[in-house]
């Protein structure tokens, strides 16, 4: 599998600055992009225990909370 089929372009680099957090829909999926430190990381925008969606969260250095 390339990497072409393994990851999907959401938007520009610049739409989430570092130490912010923006959600998206890919594949009918919401997910949530958090930019951490320049180093961009791709959830489930789903909280497990919480049953809400983790972009409505905190993003506090490397920690997304709920």
């Amino acid at each position: 599998m390339t990497d072409a089929e393994r990851f999907h372009a959401v938007d520009r680099p610049d739409a989430v600055a570092p130490g912010t957090m923006r959600s998206y829909v890919v594949g009918g999926e919401p997910v949530v992009v958090v930019n951490v430190d320049g180093e961009f990381h791709c959830l489930e925008d789903r909280c497990s225990h919480s049953r809400s969606e983790l972009s409505t969260g905190t993003l506090r250095g490397h920690r997304l909370q709920c």
